[in-house]
């Protein structure tokens, strides 16, 4: 399935995003389970486009050009 999805999506950036994407829900969920702060939607887009913020400073120049557009 995963193999299927990175070819549907069908940019380098796939395996980038999908990480991104499953940090943001660990750590939404540990703040549930140990700070009591509940999470909403909103507020994981938010964190999500803050980490690959992030990510785009660490990643390769093609990489982060398409993280960038990515995100617009």
């Amino acid at each position: 399935m995963m193999i299927e999805a990175r070819t549907a999506f069908g940019n380098v950036i796939f395996g980038e995003i999908v990480i991104t994407a499953c940090w943001v829900i660990w750590t939404s969920r540990n703040r549930l389970i140990f700070d009591n702060n509940p999470c909403n939607m909103d507020n994981w887009n938010t964190r999500f486009k803050e980490e690959i913020g992030l990510i785009c400073i660490k990643v390769k120049p093609n990489l982060a050009g398409s993280l960038y557009k990515y995100l617009e």
